[in-house]
């Protein structure tokens, strides 16, 4: 398994970042780039990649998914990459397009053959293995939305000033669903990023994470 780098919110210079890529442990480390949180815009890719190219020598591919059928460019980028980097913007988008692209299975597979997956806020919270939706009808129940499930925690991004209400909601639904499971989940703070190594051993970097654990269908503090 390889390491993963969660951060709720940073920009590509930033100490975050820096620690990311040092921790992918190659000088020039070849990345595939999901834009699909933010529409696959092009400025947030180049705002990214002109920076951590010349910085890390990062080898950046751009791996699009909107307004795409054949998704083979972007198998081959994740096929051939060090470092799977999944930026920020809107969780169910990113994660709906993934799945119905198969690229979900495909980004386990190399995480758990060894590459290192980076996610910023939408991207962290996608690489974990469910989210929460909301129906915009308020009668309506929210359900479990699959995400990449590339890690087995549950994640959520600034939302302190919550008290982590949607993480919390997240795994009361979870423990409904699988009452059986133990889930630990991490509440990541603006200026904070969570590393896993290679076993899930968790250390964090900035404002510690609100640390959660569903056990027996009971959310524990």
């Amino acid at each position: 398994m390889g390491p993963s780098f969660l951060i709720a919110h940073g920009v590509p210079d930033d100490a975050l970042h820096d620690r990311a890529f040092a921790l992918a442990g190659k000088r020039a480390p070849e990345v595939a780039y999901f834009g699909a949180a933010n529409g696959d815009q092009e400025r947030w890719f180049r705002r990214i990649a002109d920076v951590v190219g010349p910085k890390h020598g990062a080898r950046m591919n751009f791996a699009r998914t909107i307004n795409v059928e054949d998704a083979s460019e972007a198998r081959a980028a994740v096929e051939r990459a060090d470092l799977i980097y999944l930026a920020g913007g809107d969780v169910s988008l990113v994660a709906r397009r993934l799945r119905e692209l198969g690229l979900d299975a495909l980004i386990r597979a190399r995480h758990e053959a060894g590459a290192m997956v980076l996610g910023v806020s939408a991207g962290a919270i996608a690489l974990a293995r469910y989210w929460i939706e909301f129906p915009d009808d308020e009668t309506e129940k929210p359900w479990l939305l699959p995400c990449v499930g590339a890690m087995p925690i549950a994640v959520d991004c600034h939302d302190e000033d919550s008290d982590w209400e949607e993480l919390r909601a997240l795994l009361a639904l979870w423990g409904e669903a699988h009452p059986a499971e133990r889930v630990e989940a991490f509440g990541i703070p603006a200026g904070g990023a969570l590393e896993l190594d290679g076993s899930g051993r968790a250390t964090h970097h900035g404002p510690a994470p609100k640390r959660l654990v569903l056990d027996g269908g009971k959310i524990l503090e």
